[in-house]
């Protein structure tokens, strides 16, 4: 270890769990230990002899291999800044394009996905990149289909432009084995098509023909070791393939690249980037691959949707920049920002703008574009990545040893793998373990929605993955409250009635109003006084929906049911206590009352027992 100043002796880890141990007080220090879904615990510090190799860091140099040129030891991160364009109307899609190579973009990512096939391909080609100089972006693409033709029309315009082949940067989205556990069958014709654009794209160093995606993995609540470990699975199956049509290992690794989506757990986002190089070099090394770096690999990132709220979504901008910061960190050579409204809407000029100004700023303002690996030798971003390297690992090697990729999507099994995680992802979200700004913590009843229909749900036959957001279920309440106000215009009501303890009281009310606002059901409160009348009065004037009884432990046990009893006399609603029943009297949790409220309480089941009961007349 290098000291930075020899008159301080370095100190032991020992020292450091002795003096643990006395800030805890009696408590183990397992207690400050972070147990993660990708199967393993975290300390809650790290020294250099925690390292059971050396620092991961990724070189610089990877970004040279992105770009024509190689970069020189030494010099700064870069990575192209891709801005994410939907295209529905090609002539606002080419519009779209050329205001975002003015606006700093220095590529282009168009998804072709709700396009349908084209007649004249060259020509939609030659009128989606009117006025683009190929020579000075990248331009990738996502289909779902047509991926060969398209490719083929493609590079027809690279020709025209007088390209030579090192020039051309990019990459293309087909990936029909990744969509395999989404739509349950294979299509053989997008396979075929994925190996034309393969082959015709080999002689292109800096455009990737074969870009596998973890974004139905990722949105559908995979953890990063279960993302990883599909990827490799998903890699290896692609290989068998294509070698069984004559491409051979190394060509295929040439056109291989990844599209990673990112999640908004920071450090955890960093070191999946990190370790995937370091494994899919694995697989290069399984496969004979010469000359593989992992430094080499082309990985491309996009904030993912998992993460993302319909609800105050303005919040979305931070969760983009924060996940944005991981894909750079973790070495990625282009970055992709959704637009934080594009759940809501088509995203607009102010929109993108805002999308691709996150990766500039981080770039030229925050200074992450004049370092080389800020995050090698960290100590806790380096066990981190070592202990992904190895659970994903074991994951890739169980599904291998089920007959690998297409066994298990056929089987069930990998749905039955991210299913298990999912839904203890969403548990915690729905109990508030997790806080969602927006969503389960902070929100605004008063905001207005504009949410799109969602679909209903058709006949699954198969286990299949669904991509979805973590707070669906939540938005779901608050659109059932929203058709609510749509009808009696206005939100649903409730009365927080408080009485002794005039902190405690006070504390259990602004719990009540941040618990109930999940819903988008608003809250007034009153103080009850021996006036019973006049308590009744106020009740009868505002007609409240729900009345939540607000006091101390100790006042609940002493007059909740007599108060219960006296507001049940002039309210037929919903009667909710803010407190948990196991801190409380017998009696008390045999009042007539409809539920209690507190920190363990699930708060999407207990939300919907309670519209059921408020909406049930309305919905009729």
């Amino acid at each position: 270890m290098h000291l930075l100043f020899s008159d301080f002796d370095p100190t032991p880890k020992q020292a450091w769990e002795k003096q643990l141990a006395q800030e805890l007080k009696g408590k183990p220090l397992d207690s400050l230990r972070w147990t993660l879904p990708e199967g393993f615990s975290l300390d809650p510090y790290y020294t250099a002899d925690d390292l059971t190799s050396a620092p991961l860091g990724v070189p610089a140099s990877s970004q040279g291999d992105a770009r024509p040129g190689e970069a020189r030891p030494g010099e700064a991160r870069q990575w192209t800044n891709m801005q994410l364009l939907l295209v529905k109307d090609v002539a606002q899609a080419n519009a779209q394009a050329l205001e975002a190579l003015n606006g700093g973009a220095t590529g282009l990512y168009f998804d072709l996905t709700p396009h349908a096939r084209v007649a004249d391909m060259p020509a939609f080609v030659n009128r989606l990149l009117q006025g683009v100089l190929l020579e000075h972006c990248a331009v990738a693409f996502r289909v779902q289909e047509f991926g060969a033709e398209l490719i083929e029309a493609y590079l027809q315009l690279v020709m025209a432009q007088g390209l030579a082949p090192g020039q051309l940067q990019g990459f293309l989205v087909q990936d029909p084995l990744g969509r395999l556990p989404e739509l349950g069958l294979m299509d053989n014709d997008n396979m075929a098509s994925l190996e034309r654009a393969v082959l015709a794209t080999r002689r292109y160093p800096h455009f990737k023909g074969l870009m596998l995606d973890s974004r139905i993995f990722h949105n559908s609540g995979a953890s990063a070791s279960q993302e990883l470990a599909c990827l490799l699975s998903l890699t290896v199956e692609y290989l068998h393939r294509l070698t069984d049509r004559g491409i051979s290992p190394q060509e295929a690794f040439e056109s291989l690249g990844y599209s990673v989506s990112l999640g908004s757990r920071y450090f955890v986002e960093i070191a999946k980037l990190r370790a995937l190089r370091l494994l899919v070099g694995q697989i290069a090394g399984a496969y004979g691959v010469e000359g593989f770096r992992p430094e080499q690999l082309f990985v491309h990132a996009q904030t993912g949707r998992w993460s993302k709220s319909r609800l105050d979504s303005n919040t979305n901008l931070l969760r983009n920049t924060t996940e944005a910061m991981s894909g750079i960190l973790g070495g990625c050579n282009a970055l992709s920002i959704v637009p934080h409204d594009a759940l809501l809407k088509q995203p607009d000029a102010f929109s993108l703008r805002m999308a691709r100004n996150v990766s500039t700023i981080l770039q030229e303002e925050a200074y992450l574009g004049k370092v080389q690996d800020p995050v090698a030798g960290a100590y806790y971003p380096e066990i981190l990545t070592q202990k992904l390297v190895q659970e994903s690992w074991r994951l890739f090697l169980e599904l291998e040893k089920e007959g690998g990729y297409a066994k298990v999507v056929e089987s069930g099994s990998l749905h039955d793998r991210i299913n298990a995680i999912r839904i203890q992802r969403l548990e915690a979200i729905s109990t508030r373990r997790q806080r969602v700004v927006g969503v389960n913590a902070y929100s605004n009843p008063a905001e207005a929605l504009c949410l799109p229909q969602a679909e209903a749900p058709g006949k699954v036959t198969k286990r299949l993955l669904r991509q979805q957001g973590q707070a669906d279920a939540i938005e779901d309440l608050r659109c059932r409250t929203e058709g609510f106000r749509q009808r009696e215009g206005r939100l649903p009501l409730a009365v927080l009635l408080q009485w002794g303890d005039p902190l405690l009281r006070s504390a259990r009310a602004s719990f009540a109003t941040d618990f109930l606002g999940i819903a988008g059901i608003q809250s007034m409160p009153i103080l009850f006084n021996r006036q019973q009348e006049a308590v009744a009065l106020r009740l009868g004037e505002l007609q409240p929906d729900i009345v939540v009884l607000c006091a101390a432990d100790d006042d609940y046990n002493q007059q909740a049911i007599s108060i219960a009893d006296s507001v049940r006399q002039q309210f037929g609603g919903v009667l909710l206590v803010a407190g948990n029943p196991e801190l409380l009297a017998p009696d008390v949790k045999q009042a007539a009352l409809d539920g209690f409220i507190h920190l363990k309480s699930n708060a999407v089941a207990l939300l919907t027992e309670v519209q059921d009961q408020i909406f049930a007349s309305h919905e009729a």
